[in-house]
């Protein structure tokens, strides 16, 4: 004969064995047979274990998938946004890349700025009067990026993305309304409208500070940072001055200027544009090391990077406060 696992064993001793004797005190001798066959009691020992073993498979998933759900309901804003979004947090070269993660194609059309001032206008109300670009982000811009897990630009032109030609520097101090006004008006005489870049516009806005500092967190080198990898590629630069406070005091400003500065924009004709209201007369000492910032460790390494030269820190000085008062009149002579 031979077993499950084939092993042949002596026929004669299977017949002296067919039968166990097993002894009941009541019924007398019983007579049971020893071919309920190994295979039968292997399945009577292994099947039990099999169903205990699929059941632990089954109780432990469930708590598995239970403990994921509790994460994934106590993830935080910025969890929940970056793991849906595309950021401009790379550094080096976007050449050759996806144009979602190049902040150069991350431009709003002029009737795409109009449009978005309307929408302000509704969802500010009585207020919009005298909203800064700080109001209508919080009202308009903020909820449109959280709802979608991108920057504005990439929302309303999800179909086809738009390439800077004009990179806008402001102050989000300014008042909108004004802010909107100046930029409409610098190209009001152009047959063809160039495509702006504009920060709260290109990158995606959130509360959350965390959102906010891996797009704009420079790391060691402020020319890694999206502002400036796109300033590198834009044709032209708009400053954009204001009545509510002096661009310059803002050290992302004066990095800007001094970037373009180095691009050659400010020595090319045509390609540096400043528009509103001139600070002073040109009587105020300007100094990029003044300016701040609210996160203190950009202001650290822009001016790090800048103090490298002493004769770069000079020019980008002359430089502010070229842009500064231009247009300003000439300071009086004392009498």
């Amino acid at each position: 004969g031979s077993y499950i696992w084939n092993s042949v064993v002596d026929s004669s001793s299977v017949k002296d064995s067919r039968f166990s004797i097993l002894e009941s005190l009541n019924d007398g001798p019983v007579i049971a047979p020893f071919s309920s066959s190994i295979t039968s009691w292997w399945l009577v020992l292994f099947l039990p274990l099999l169903a205990a073993g699929l059941l632990l498979f089954v109780v432990v998933g469930a708590l598995h998938c239970r403990k994921t759900v509790a994460r994934s309901e106590t993830r935080t804003p910025t969890a929940v946004l970056l793991g849906r979004t595309k950021l401009f947090v790379q550094t080096g070269s976007w050449k050759g890349q996806d144009k979602t993660q190049d902040p150069a194609w991350a431009a709003i059309s002029l009737q795409q700025l109009e449009e978005l001032r309307e929408e302000a206008k509704q969802k500010l109300g009585g207020t919009y009067r005298t909203a800064s670009m700080h109001d209508v982000n919080s009202a308009v811009i903020q909820p449109i990026c959280n709802a979608h897990g991108k920057c504005y630009a990439h929302v309303v032109n999800a179909e086809q993305l738009l390439r800077l030609q004009v990179f806008v520097s402001h102050a989000w101090l300014e008042n909108f309304d004004e802010f909107v006004e100046a930029i409409l008006g610098a190209f009001s005489a152009w047959t063809l409208k160039p495509n702006i870049w504009i920060c709260a516009t290109a990158l995606v806005q959130s509360t959350d500070p965390g959102v906010v500092a891996l797009q704009v967190g420079i790391g060691k080198n402020p020319c890694d940072a999206p502002f400036t990898k796109a300033l590198s590629q834009a044709e032209k630069v708009l400053v954009v001055r204001n009545h509510a406070c002096d661009i310059y005091d803002r050290i992302w400003c004066c990095w800007e200027l001094y970037h373009a500065y180095e691009n050659g924009h400010v020595s090319r004709p045509g390609a540096f544009m400043v528009v509103g209201p001139s600070w002073g007369n040109g009587s105020k000492v300007v100094d990029v090391a003044l300016a701040q910032a609210s996160n203190l460790d950009d202001k650290r390494k822009i001016l790090a990077y800048i103090l490298q030269d002493t004769v770069r820190y000079e020019e980008v000085n002359r430089a502010l406060m070229q842009v500064k008062f231009f247009g300003a009149d000439p300071p009086h002579a004392p009498v």
